[in-house]
């Protein structure tokens, strides 16, 4: 839903035993689930990044607000949106509201005029294509499919967020180390889980069969054979 009733009341009296980024959180969540109309169910990493807020924040409003990410009064005013939706299509295939014959001399409000439509936006006949928000960054998504044993995801991430490699330095180091013996010897048992290739910084190896000179190459080089 792209508009939505906000009612300024209704919500200090909720929110005022919240902390000002309590409230922040609470408001800010609820432009989300009104616009993804779904449950919340993104972890509280991707939540405080996307919504600005401390994780702390976010926690306590979803516990009290969103309990499994949903918001009651949010589903009945998103469920309403859509009984009107119907029903203004159904008035349509019917030829619309029927004509009404016009009043001689209507009175004149001294009030203001009440809109015979709600003030909403064009309201959508389906409902949009949101894309998921994703728990991993670009860069380590990017990791992830490189790297040739996929498990403990999750804690790959949290090493991958703690030391920032360089992708470009990672992907050059994986070239070489997914055709090494060691990673292809056994079909690929001695391939270290991603959380522990990211933990033990194993993008700084250095590759075995880089050109390197003997001291024999070398002696002669300088003229002392």
């Amino acid at each position: 839903m792209h508009f939505y009733e906000f009612n300024i009341g209704d919500f200090a009296k909720k929110t005022q035993h919240l902390t000002n980024e309590e409230e922040l959180a609470y408001r800010r969540l609820l432009d989300l689930y009104y616009d993804i109309e779904q449950p919340i169910t993104h972890g509280l990493a991707t939540l405080s990044r996307r919504l600005r807020v401390s994780e702390e924040s976010l926690k306590n409003v979803l516990d009290e607000f969103f309990p499994e990410g949903k918001n009651k009064h949010a589903d009945e005013k998103i469920a309403a949106y859509y009984a009107y939706i119907e029903k203004q299509k159904a008035n349509g295939k019917q030829g619309g509201r029927p004509k009404q014959k016009p009043i001689a001399n209507p009175p004149v409000s001294q009030n203001n005029p009440v809109p015979s439509q709600p003030l909403t936006t064009k309201p959508l006949t389906t409902k949009p294509n949101i894309k998921p928000l994703s728990e991993y960054s670009d860069d380590f998504e990017k990791f992830w499919k490189s790297y040739p044993k996929k498990t403990g995801k999750g804690g790959a991430y949290a090493k991958w967020k703690k030391f920032k490699p360089s992708l470009d330095t990672v992907l050059k180091a994986l070239e070489w180390q997914k055709s090494s013996n060691d990673w292809t010897k056994e079909n690929g048992q001695y391939i270290p889980n991603p959380e522990t290739y990211l933990n033990q910084k194993r993008w700084d190896d250095e590759n075995p069969n880089s050109k390197a000179y003997d001291s024999n190459e070398f002696m002669k080089r300088i003229g002392a054979v």
